[in-house]
């Protein structure tokens, strides 16, 4: 065991291990229910650099339930790359999120995106700052319409303005701190302050620099700024903990107000000066806050683990034994969970056709719709290039339906509006575990046989998509380490194993509302070339 680690510590060197490999708890066992999800406390521990996916460590996302303690690693991942003068970054600055049945490992230069039913990574986003603003995170929770109702406030993420550059990439010991001089992000909104550390939002809201009064958020207290808030629904407001207890703070009418009730942690060491707490969260569900905090001695190393919760209105107390895995103890940094289930579940078919193609071919695209629920369900369907347009398709327990020529049903086509290619968007009810499958097929009739040929095209998630991002180019640790240096573009591998029988073709969309740049580039490591560039209208 490393003991004895300081807080906010880098360090250089660590003794490399080959331990057995740990085997994710729940694996075979029945598919999770949605009220099991949000029983659980969601957290992610610092990380071992460079330990690949068989090693006995810490790495990765973790839960405990709250309701008998119990443990279980649901996702194992390391995140790291090599940013200025030291090459690895501990996963300290990380911090986690939801939005609807995703779970979102906050970080920089971007966010990784994860599905709660099967864990998978399925992509990979830049952290949401403008380019002015180099390093700098906003990191807490992430609260949608549903949540913030009544509290004036708009859907975006909450919480401290960081430089998180200056943390990672450890330059603040030699030069310069590299968030300097003072870009906060253009679209950061100041909230409110609590004991002078500043609440954010990074919603549509002029920046008041003359309100700031803690900007750079880098000590070794930092990760005791950037992991302890968290937002409560039925109360409300925020709660923000410090190293001796939690303050909850009203918001109405999009303000945040005064800290209206005090938890204390009236027990060692967080009634004294020794105590520090790292991370802390107010689970929902459960209606108690969860945290973890040290016991610092005298030369400012801790020496005592502590992970407790506590319900706010009896002061019941409840203290749990944290995993013993791997060399690196167990040293959560960052908590969050879910909340109510979503109400709706939208997806993307990236294409559909009806045009001529090569040697006296023409191309149309069927398409199927299959509801594995028990429930009957309601679909939505619209075009990317007339989104105001909107088709309903009624769909029964286990029903399916077949649309022939689809572009035509949707008014495109030759007999509609003559677009030839588009793209659609399903909006059906959300049903956890069996949400409606949609997949096409684009298809050619065969004159010489009389049969077709084509391919099939499956809907994506929307609007995370899936990408293959979860990919380090290098032998070692190949789809393990999810946050490589200057990996951040997704890989289309190419095959030309029978040179002369097939091709590649390559489809872009854009779904959003504004304008996309896109990049095409051909090679591996060193050899790439830039093949292709565009700005990619809307639609």
């Amino acid at each position: 065991m490393v003991a004895g680690l300081a807080r906010g510590l880098r360090v250089l060197g660590v003794l490399s291990v080959v331990m057995p490999a740990f085997l994710t708890a729940g694996v075979g066992a029945e598919p999770p229910t949605w009220e099991s999800l949000q029983k659980g406390v969601f957290l992610t521990s610092m990380q071992l650099m460079d330990s690949g996916p068989d090693e006995d460590h810490n790495n990765g996302i973790w839960v405990i339930d709250s309701t008998d303690g119990s443990w279980a690693r649901k996702r194992a991942f390391y995140s790291s790359r090599a940013i200025g003068l030291i090459g690895f970054f501990y996963g300290d600055d990380g911090h986690l999120g939801i939005e609807g049945d995703r779970l979102v490992y906050e970080s920089w230069p971007s966010d990784l995106i994860f599905d709660a039913f099967s864990w998978r990574l399925v992509n990979r986003v830049p952290t949401p700052n403008p380019a002015d603003s180099l390093g700098w995170a906003l990191q807490g929770p992430i609260l949608d319409e549903r949540q913030l109702q009544g509290t004036g406030l708009e859907p975006g993420r909450y919480g401290f303005a960081q430089c998180i550059l200056d943390d990672v990439s450890n330059v603040h010991h030699w030069g310069p701190r590299p968030c300097d001089p003072l870009q906060l992000p253009g679209g950061l909104g100041f909230i409110g302050s609590s004991d002078g550390v500043d609440f954010f939002s990074n919603g549509d809201r002029p920046t008041d620099i003359g309100n700031l009064q803690f900007h750079d958020t880098f000590s070794p207290m930092r990760s005791a700024q950037a992991h302890v808030l968290s937002f409560d629904k039925a109360g409300g407001g925020f709660w923000r903990t410090d190293d001796g207890g939690a303050s909850f703070f009203p918001v109405s009418d999009g303000v945040l107000g005064a800290a209206g009730f005090r938890l204390d942690f009236d027990f060692e060491p967080f009634d004294g000066p020794a105590g520090a707490v790292v991370a802390s969260h107010y689970h929902p569900f459960s209606g108690r806050h969860f945290t973890f905090g040290l016991h610092l001695t005298s030369s400012g190393f801790f020496d005592e683990r502590y992970f407790f919760s506590i319900d706010p209105l009896n002061g019941d107390r409840v203290d749990y034994d944290l995993p013993e895995l791997g060399i690196l103890e167990f040293y959560p940094v960052s908590m969050t969970s879910f909340g109510e289930m979503p109400e709706r579940f939208e997806q993307l078919l990236p294409i559909i056709a009806e045009t001529p193609g090569r040697n006296d071919t023409f191309w149309t695209t069927d398409l199927w719709f299959f509801n594995p629920s028990a429930q009957s369900t309601t679909v939505e369907v619209s075009r990317i290039t007339t989104p105001d347009q909107t088709m309903t398709v009624e769909l029964p327990a286990f029903g399916s339906r077949h649309i022939t020529n689809v572009l035509a049903w949707v008014g495109g086509g030759a007999g509609g509006d003559g677009t030839t290619h588009d793209a659609l968007r399903f909006v059906s009810d959300y049903r956890w575990g069996q949400q409606l499958v949609a997949a096409a097929r684009i298809w050619t009739a065969d004159t010489d046989t009389g049969g077709s040929f084509g391919h099939v095209v499956t809907a994506v998630p929307y609007p995370w998509a899936y990408s293959n991002h979860e990919r380090w180019l290098r032998e070692d640790d190949e789809v393990y380490n999810v946050q490589s240096a200057g990996i951040t573009v997704s890989h289309v591998d190419l095959d030309f194993r029978v040179p002369g029988q097939f091709r590649h073709n390559l489809g872009l969309v854009n779904s959003t509302d504004a304008p996309l740049s896109i990049e095409i580039l051909w090679g591996y490591n060193e050899a790439v070339y830039l093949t292709y560039q565009s700005d990619h209208p809307e639609g």
